[in-house]
């Protein structure tokens, strides 16, 4: 019980932007940064959410894994894709994030840059490595997908 309270106070001090009690909490308290709490994911996970790329680096110098799963099968990556952070989606892959992680709707960071039209990250994606042929839940490809939304420059850079 101890741990969840720990694992909930660095989740607030992260949204909160309280650095001094998140490197307390991680450097002295040592909470894992790989428990989940409820639906807010990792520690990670809601670092990639608040968009702070230094807590994102400082996680991952720390033990954190770039490719932990949420409530729903996301990773670190699933959101900085949704959000559109290029930077931080740069950090993750480099930091070994799979490009081919699936949800549990089976989308990857590659259906999802296809989704919010990011051309750019579906780009960076592609070049390490994502597969634009798997397939989600729905039988979808990211191709399909752009084909749907009649995306011509996603279309372009998918095939």
């Amino acid at each position: 019980m101890e741990k969840v309270r720990l694992l909930k106070k660095l989740i607030t001090a992260i949204m909160e932007g309280d650095y001094d009690e998140v490197y307390r909490l991680v450097d002295l308290v040592k909470v894992d940064l790989n428990r989940s709490y409820e639906y807010e994911g990792s520690p990670l996970h809601v670092a990639v959410k608040e968009g702070d790329k230094e807590l994102v680096k400082y996680f991952i110098e720390k033990g954190a894994d770039p490719n932990v799963k949420g409530a729903f099968g996301e990773t670190p990556l699933h959101i900085a894709v949704d959000r559109g952070y290029p930077d931080i989606v740069q950090i993750l892959l480099e930091s070994g994030a799979d490009p081919n992680a699936q949800s549990n709707e089976g989308n990857t960071p590659l259906h999802l840059a296809v989704i919010t039209s990011s051309a750019d990250i579906a780009y960076e994606l592609l070049k390490k490595g994502a597969d634009p042929k798997i397939q989600n839940k729905f039988g979808k490809t990211p191709l399909d997908m752009a084909m749907e939304l009649n995306d011509e420059k996603m279309i372009k850079i998918l095939t």
